[in-house]
């Protein structure tokens, strides 16, 4: 069964440094261009509908790391070897879906139609800090529940991180069964809306939490190293 949660906008609103990272500005001289396109957007958002995400657990078989392989009770991911590692010691996953809603998807296209390109950026990367803060929120609470019981969580891994091809994504929808977020997945494997994220949690009382391997991956476009980076910038 997938545990839904809903958030308005206030309650998975990103702190201003936060902001800051994804917008890519490393000062507030830099914050001050976009801030008062920030600030229409979230004087828009407090009309918007919030966010829905959430999770649905799976008993976690087997972990062959030599294939690539993760191997649930509703079927098997193909994450590769680096992630699949990170799954050593689960017992069940939690396989999410989270998304921040069609207004950024329609904003950016808005403005993008109208060529003001700044505007569109900015909308762009405040849909990827609200959902990811989002999905953000979702992990602690899985975290507290499973504690509870004994039990650690892994990181959170999605279909185009490191060596993850997004075409598991269609694996990924057809595992999680029902679910009431809205999102879609068309051919190329894109989510609809375009602020959505997905991917696998592993469960396991014996699983050690281990730090996203971006040192090591020779991936140039994850964007998980892109986002690293920037927070990097503004350290």
């Amino acid at each position: 069964m997938f545990q839904t949660f809903n958030f308005t906008y206030e309650k998975a609103c990103p702190s201003h440094k936060e902001f800051m990272e994804y917008l890519q500005t490393p000062d507030d001289d830099a914050y001050a261009i976009v801030k008062d396109s920030v600030n229409e957007i979230l004087e828009q958002l407090k009309h918007e509908h919030g966010i829905v995400g959430g999770y649905n657990i799976v008993p976690c078989e087997s972990v062959d790391i030599s294939n690539g392989e993760v191997l649930c009770s509703v079927g098997t991911f193909h994450p590769g070897k680096r992630i699949s590692d990170y799954m050593i010691g689960a017992t069940q996953l939690a396989i999410f879906l989270c998304t921040a809603g069609p207004f950024f998807t329609e904003k950016r296209k808005y403005y993008n139609d109208r060529g003001a390109l700044l505007e569109a950026f900015v909308v762009d990367a405040m849909g990827s800090a609200f959902v990811e803060k989002a999905m953000a929120l979702i992990q602690i609470d899985l975290a507290k529940k499973c504690h509870e019981k004994g039990y650690h969580i892994s990181n959170r891994y999605s279909p185009g991180y490191c060596e993850w091809p997004t075409t598991d994504q269609k694996c990924l929808f057809s595992y999680i069964g029902e679910q009431p977020t809205g999102i879609l997945l068309n051919e190329t494997c894109l989510m609809s809306p375009i602020k959505s994220v997905s991917g696998i949690i592993g469960i396991g009382k014996d699983l050690k939490k281990r730090p996203y391997g971006c040192a090591t991956c020779n991936s140039k476009s994850c964007i998980y190293r892109r986002i690293k980076d920037r927070i990097k910038q503004t350290t």
